[in-house]
Protein backbone atom coordinates (compact mmCIF):
# COMPACT_ATOMS: atom_id res chain seq x y z
CA UNK A 1 0.00 0.00 0.00
CA UNK A 2 1.20 3.49 -0.83
CA UNK A 3 0.25 6.41 1.42
CA UNK A 4 -0.09 9.91 0.01
CA UNK A 5 0.44 13.13 1.91
CA UNK A 6 -1.37 16.06 0.28
CA UNK A 7 -0.99 19.66 1.38
CA UNK A 8 -2.00 23.08 0.15
CA UNK A 9 -0.30 26.17 1.56
CA UNK A 10 -2.45 29.30 1.58
CA UNK A 11 -1.15 32.79 2.39
CA UNK A 12 -3.24 35.92 2.87
CA UNK A 13 -2.19 39.46 3.72
CA UNK A 14 -3.98 42.75 3.92
CA UNK A 15 -3.27 46.39 4.65
CA UNK A 16 -5.99 48.70 5.83
CA UNK A 17 -6.13 52.16 7.34
CA UNK A 18 -8.71 54.78 8.23
CA UNK A 19 -8.63 58.25 6.67
CA UNK A 20 -10.64 61.06 8.25
CA UNK A 21 -11.86 62.98 5.17
CA UNK A 22 -14.05 65.43 7.13
CA UNK A 23 -15.05 65.68 10.81
CA UNK A 24 -18.13 63.58 9.96
CA UNK A 25 -16.75 61.20 7.27
CA UNK A 26 -14.14 58.51 7.81
CA UNK A 27 -12.97 56.28 4.94
CA UNK A 28 -11.59 52.77 5.41
CA UNK A 29 -9.17 51.96 2.58
CA UNK A 30 -7.13 48.83 2.08
CA UNK A 31 -5.85 46.08 -0.16
CA UNK A 32 -5.97 42.31 0.34
CA UNK A 33 -3.77 39.68 -1.35
CA UNK A 34 -4.27 35.90 -1.26
CA UNK A 35 -1.96 33.23 -2.62
CA UNK A 36 -3.42 29.74 -2.98
CA UNK A 37 -0.72 27.28 -3.98
CA UNK A 38 -1.87 24.18 -5.89
CA UNK A 39 -2.47 20.95 -3.99
CA UNK A 40 0.83 19.10 -3.74
CA UNK A 41 1.79 15.62 -2.70
CA UNK A 42 4.71 15.65 -0.26
CA UNK A 43 6.85 13.25 -2.31
CA UNK A 44 5.62 14.35 -5.79
CA UNK A 45 3.67 11.08 -6.10
CA UNK A 46 0.91 12.52 -8.26
CA UNK A 47 0.14 12.89 -11.92
CA UNK A 48 -2.50 14.00 -14.39
CA UNK A 49 -3.46 12.77 -17.83
CA UNK A 50 -3.26 15.29 -20.69
CA UNK A 51 -6.06 14.39 -23.13
CA UNK A 52 -4.63 16.59 -25.90
CA UNK A 53 -1.28 14.77 -26.03
CA UNK A 54 -2.43 11.43 -24.50
CA UNK A 55 0.47 11.68 -22.05
CA UNK A 56 0.69 11.23 -18.28
CA UNK A 57 2.16 14.43 -16.79
CA UNK A 58 4.11 14.12 -13.54
CA UNK A 59 6.15 16.70 -11.58
CA UNK A 60 9.73 17.39 -12.63
CA UNK A 61 12.11 14.83 -11.15
CA UNK A 62 9.42 12.16 -10.65
CA UNK A 63 10.86 8.72 -11.43
CA UNK A 64 7.79 6.48 -11.00
CA UNK A 65 7.06 4.18 -13.90
CA UNK A 66 4.02 2.36 -15.23
CA UNK A 67 3.78 -1.37 -15.48
CA UNK A 68 5.16 -2.64 -18.84
CA UNK A 69 1.66 -3.22 -20.28
CA UNK A 70 0.47 0.35 -19.54
CA UNK A 71 3.84 1.94 -20.38
CA UNK A 72 3.57 0.54 -23.92
CA UNK A 73 0.50 2.70 -24.62
CA UNK A 74 0.82 5.76 -22.32
CA UNK A 75 4.02 7.83 -22.33
CA UNK A 76 5.11 9.70 -19.19
CA UNK A 77 6.35 13.29 -19.30
CA UNK A 78 8.08 14.74 -16.22
CA UNK A 79 7.53 18.35 -17.26
CA UNK A 80 4.64 19.40 -15.00
CA UNK A 81 5.05 21.86 -12.12
CA UNK A 82 5.01 20.37 -8.63
CA UNK A 83 1.28 21.01 -8.13
CA UNK A 84 0.47 19.93 -11.72
CA UNK A 85 -1.13 23.32 -12.50
CA UNK A 86 0.34 26.83 -12.58
CA UNK A 87 -0.03 28.98 -9.47
CA UNK A 88 -2.62 31.79 -9.72
CA UNK A 89 -0.75 34.88 -8.46
CA UNK A 90 -3.17 37.75 -9.20
CA UNK A 91 -5.60 37.57 -6.26
CA UNK A 92 -5.74 41.26 -5.25
CA UNK A 93 -8.89 42.82 -3.80
CA UNK A 94 -9.53 46.42 -2.74
CA UNK A 95 -11.21 47.06 0.59
CA UNK A 96 -13.31 50.22 0.70
CA UNK A 97 -15.63 51.39 3.45
CA UNK A 98 -16.98 54.50 5.12
CA UNK A 99 -18.50 55.76 8.35
CA UNK A 100 -20.60 58.93 8.27
CA UNK A 101 -21.73 60.62 11.49
CA UNK A 102 -25.30 61.70 10.78
CA UNK A 103 -25.99 62.89 14.35
CA UNK A 104 -24.24 62.44 17.70
CA UNK A 105 -26.29 59.25 18.23
CA UNK A 106 -26.41 57.84 14.68
CA UNK A 107 -23.62 56.69 12.35
CA UNK A 108 -24.16 55.36 8.83
CA UNK A 109 -21.65 52.67 7.80
CA UNK A 110 -21.12 50.80 4.56
CA UNK A 111 -18.53 49.38 2.29
CA UNK A 112 -17.42 47.16 -0.53
CA UNK A 113 -15.09 44.45 0.78
CA UNK A 114 -13.11 42.18 -1.49
CA UNK A 115 -15.04 43.32 -4.54
CA UNK A 116 -12.68 42.09 -7.25
CA UNK A 117 -12.36 38.63 -5.73
CA UNK A 118 -16.05 38.03 -6.35
CA UNK A 119 -16.06 39.25 -9.98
Amino acid sequence: MHNVDYGRPVYAFYLQDDYKATPKLTLNLGLRYELFLPVRERFNAQGTFDLATKTMLVPKGQTAQFTPLIAASIPISDTAPRGLVPTDKNNFAPRIGFAYKVTNRMVLRGGIWDLLRRL
